[in-house]
């Protein structure tokens, strides 16, 4: 069913009221006075609410620090993933996905709010099993990483266009995606060159590469672009693999990334083969760390 905003929040709302197992929340941004609400309006038994919380999010209030506290007084698991985008809420089985952030704004809990946009559905067998695996790459919190979190934030002192855009190596080390398991919508659908040259054409893969790398749209160097993606989960999941296999093909690359993508409908192994090629790609930018050799006219890669 396709939901505007108002009918977003009364159907999650209704949802929440009838709730008696289970609520997962997955919002990249998420403000402390719409967390409150969904907690009173639900009697679920469990509760989880996973978010981005990037140093940018909680220095510019996008996202509430309190919400670790509330979640903790309430007995309810709070967790980090520094890539999340999505908007998903999961009660007793059924799934409301759109634009809507867990904000007062996003779920229409105030006037003036965002226009946003929404769908409910049942969720199925592989639904389920797809948010299962999402959440094995959560970094759930406790008082001791809040901590060393809350003490980052306090030395941050820039102006709110220049906020760091993630966390010191300290902190990312602990916040480390795990899992073998990706979303297409974490690879890059460019080769360095094709971002390059798509500089000006602004086009739909350009704009999910520069997001997903962390870049300015109008300004950015190929070497803020390289930085980027040794940040991402695709590099992780791209160095894990050659790590446990010590080296592979392209066509086992492919075979690999084939089985390793949560989407469904899986995408066709020609798409496929085209992210594995950008992945081999990308893996050249970094030759102390991968190395790449062509022998009887066939891509092998493995760790320098």
């Amino acid at each position: 069913m396709f939901l505007t905003t108002t009918e977003f929040k009364e159907t999650l709302e209704r949802k929440l009221n009838n709730a008696e197992r289970e609520v997962l929340i997955l919002s990249a941004f998420l403000k402390e006075g719409a967390l409150e609400w969904i907690i009173t309006n639900t009697k679920a038994s469990k509760i989880s609410v996973v978010t981005r919380w990037l140093p940018q999010d909680l220095k510019s209030s996008s996202s509430d620090l309190s919400c670790y506290e509330v979640c903790r007084n309430h007995g309810i698991r709070f967790g980090i993933v520094n890539r999340l985008h999505g908007k998903v809420y999961c009660v007793d089985g059924h799934v409301l996905v759109g634009s809507a952030n867990a904000t007062a704004s996003g779920l229409a809990l105030t006037d003036g709010h965002n226009d946003e946009f929404g769908f409910c559905f049942e969720a199925g067998v592989a639904d389920h099993n797809k948010l299962k695996s999402y959440l094995n790459s959560v970094t759930w919190v406790d008082d001791r990483l809040f901590s060393i979190l809350t003490k980052e934030l306090s030395k941050i002192t820039s102006s709110s266009s220049s906020y760091p855009t993630s966390w010191s190596e300290e902190i990312k080390s602990q916040l480390k995606p795990s899992g073998k398991e990706i979303w297409v919508h974490e690879l890059p659908l460019l080769s360095p060159e094709q971002l390059k040259a798509h500089y000006v054409t602004n086009d739909s893969g350009f704009r999910h590469d520069i997001e997903l790398l962390g870049l300015h749209i109008n300004k950015f160097t190929m070497e803020e672009a390289i930085s980027g993606f040794a940040k991402s989960r695709a590099y992780s999941w791209c160095h894990d693999v050659i790590r446990e296999c010590q080296s592979i093909s392209f066509g086992e690359m492919t075979a690999k990334l084939h089985n390793s993508v949560l989407d469904d409908p899986i995408p066709y192994r020609r798409q496929i083969k085209d992210l594995t090629s950008v992945l081999f790609s990308w893996a050249e930018c970094y030759p102390s760390v991968f190395a790449i050799t062509r022998p009887n006219y066939r891509q092998v890669i493995k760790l320098v």
